[in-house]
């Protein structure tokens, strides 16, 4: 709810105060894409309830232009008169080759109070050419906002910035912003606009939004993510209110693409997540079988050749790790690779723990782990993309272990993350022999991040609010691409993990009787011929996963990460358009799937997982269907309403 246009380099230069900015479209375009106007209301499309955090249920809701959460109501007998947080300045990325903008901001009143806002905040910007650029501003809402000069305050991503708004009464207050990183700090009376526009105190929030200009949103800039940290409400009587009980605030686009992921991951924390995979590659049909339009064109392309084999192709360098064989550098586009950053002490604190610790918790094989401890990384090392996605499992590893410093862990975690998937995302179109392990390598990892932040309201892996996983999109792109071109992998480097995996595959189908049960039931209550030839293909290949003579009581020491989830890679796009529609049957075979994840269920990327699949299965599923599922819901542990 804040207005905002574009102005131009030479007159944001010449401004030493803050002043309203009213200028046109045109300059805005020029010089950056961060125009505020006036934000519509949150346009609820639907509400229901989502688990966050500590077993803390949160309403949520959808919107076409706010992303975070809301405390809808003060406590009762009092009002909100404060609200502050900070977050770390996100890079922003275009989400579509086009200039684009997000604010970040905190707040006073304005969602179920709509007479008024106070409220702070910062712009980041992003220029066709990838330039970025930065603004700050407070804002009474319905009055336009106004810039801080930069002379008043300065900022660039990486900062960690602090908000804090607080109303003296409900015609006046004070905004202030901080640059904790810095240490500068900028402050600002303001006054309602008029009787009118007084705050009610209603309402605090801490937002991500996509503001208008001219009576439409301005392109949304991918902000990657936005870690709220310190959120705290404070009330006329001398109150501390934390997220607890908060509403969730989810952004949908008018395709109803949700375009972000929102948790509290405590009572006070807020992430925003920017869903970059599923918004730039995927429409909503594809997104619920996990093929991108860039992934189904390349299907039936060559693989991109060496523009070059001379000896000269390559810089070489011994190292502890052996001999790490570099592809020179015009094998990659320049506009794809950019520069190495220098590793900092952070940086090696997670490349040690992931070492030491991550490496060995990401398989029960001896020789995977052996594998993923020594050779990833070396790949890795001549794969920026690949070791950003290392960082990014070992921060995330860190945060679930070493609470107190969660947060901060939280933050490297979606930093590499994002950095990494903006890097490997258009390697795709140019994937050969010397970037194929890379990008295999990191879909596995990305889908191993999607597990390890947790089960998320809406996203049940392979179907839900935003179809499948945006964790497994990539990793089941790289199998559509693998299946066409096997020979990229024949020689490369993982050649050593894929015979183990391959092995997997090729081994008997278990004789669990359970299986064998639900096998009988699928022939004897379905009459097409086709539904029956996707459910028991799919049926067959997760037999495979199980043990050989599979027995109650005996998968925990014998599953694998591996054994499990090759189910996943094999699985028909058919099959998952029938969970995306859920289909009882193919919900049914998902539910004898979680019997597998609750073996793994003592490895932390895969807590919560079981059980949040099977209630979610068990509520999409009529009676008759329920009884299908006993044997998983007795295996787990499971009881409804649990």
């Amino acid at each position: 709810m804040k207005l905002s246009i574009f102005i131009s380099s030479a007159i944001f230069a010449a401004t030493t105060l803050a002043a309203p900015r009213k200028r046109g479209l045109a300059d805005r375009v020029q010089r950056r894409a961060c125009a505020r106007h006036l934000s519509a209301p949150a346009k609820i499309v639907h509400e229901g309830d989502i688990t966050v955090g500590s077993n803390v249920s949160h309403a949520v809701q959808y919107s076409n232009n706010w992303a975070g959460a809301v405390l809808t109501a003060p406590p009762s007998g009092t009002t909100f008169n404060a609200a502050s947080g900070q977050f770390t300045v996100p890079t922003a990325s275009s989400a579509g080759g086009q200039a684009g903008s997000a604010s970040i901001w905190v707040g006073i009143d304005g969602d179920t109070y709509g007479n008024a806002i106070l409220q702070a905040g910062i712009d980041v910007s992003v220029g066709a050419d990838g330039s970025q650029s930065y603004d700050s501003w407070y804002e009474w809402w319905p009055n336009d906002a106004t810039d801080f000069s930069t002379g008043q305050f300065s900022f660039t991503a990486g900062d960690i910035i602090s908000i804090s708004i607080t109303s003296t009464d409900s015609s006046d207050g004070i905004t202030v912003l901080t640059n904790e990183s810095t240490g500068q700090t900028v402050s600002q009376a303001v006054s309602a606009p008029s009787g009118s526009s007084t705050l009610g105190g209603q309402n605090a929030e801490w937002i991500v939004e996509d503001y208008e200009n001219g009576g439409s949103l301005v392109p949304f800039a991918n902000f990657g993510t936005v870690a709220f940290s310190s959120c705290v409400a404070g009330t006329a009587d001398g109150q501390s209110v934390g997220t607890v009980g908060a509403t969730v605030l989810e952004m949908k686009d008018s395709n109803g693409n949700v375009l972000t992921d929102v948790s509290l991951p405590s009572s006070s924390e807020v992430q925003v997540v920017y869903h970059f995979l599923q918004h730039v590659l995927l429409s909503p049909a594809q997104a619920s079988l996990g093929r991108s339009p860039q992934l189904a064109h390349l299907l039936n392309q060559p693989l991109s050749p060496p523009q070059s084999s001379s000896p000269t192709s390559f810089t070489e360098f011994n190292g502890a790790l052996g001999t790490i064989r570099t592809p020179a550098a015009e094998l990659i586009p320049s506009a794809i690779l950019p520069n190495r950053p220098t590793l900092n002490i952070a940086d090696l604190e997670l490349l040690h723990n992931y070492d030491t610790s991550t490496s060995y918790t990401l398989a029960t094989i001896p020789a995977l782990q052996n594998f993923l401890r020594l050779n990833v990384p070396r790949i890795a090392f001549s794969q920026p993309f690949l070791l950003h996605g290392i960082l990014a499992i070992s921060a995330l590893h860190l945060a679930h272990f070493k609470k107190d410093l969660r947060s901060h862990y939280l933050t490297q975690a979606h930093h590499h993350y994002q950095l990494g998937l903006r890097i490997a995302t258009p390697l795709l179109a140019v994937m050969n022999e010397y970037t194929s392990s890379a990008l295999y390598l990191f879909s596995t990892m990305i889908t191993t991040f999607t597990l390890g932040m947790g089960p998320r309201a809406g996203d049940f892996l392979l179907f839900g609010e935003h179809g499948l996983a945006e964790g497994l999109v990539l990793f089941r792109g790289m199998r559509s691409l693998l299946e066409y071109h096997p020979e990229i992998l024949e020689k490369s480097d993982l050649a050593p993990m894929f015979s183990i995996s391959i092995r997997q595959v090729l081994r008997q189908p278990s004789n669990d009787q359970h299986l064998e049960s639900l096998r009988h039931c699928i022939l004897e209550s379905t009459t097409n011929f086709a539904d029956v030839q996707v459910y028991l293909e799919a049926l067959e290949k997760l037999s495979r996963s199980f043990p050989p003579n599979s027995t109650s009581g005996s998968r925990p020491s014998q599953t694998s990460p591996q054994t499990a989830f090759v189910w996943l890679w094999r699985l028909s796009d058919e099959f998952l358009s029938c969970l995306q529609k859920r289909d009882p049957i193919a919900l049914v075979i998902l539910a004898h799937f979680c019997v597998l994840l609750n073996d793994l269920g003592s490895l932390w990327c895969m807590k919560g997982w079981a059980d949040h699949l099977l209630s979610e299965i068990h509520k999409s599923l009529g009676e008759e269907h329920r009884m299908w599922m006993n044997w998983p819901m007795e295996e787990i542990g499971w009881i409804p309403g649990t």
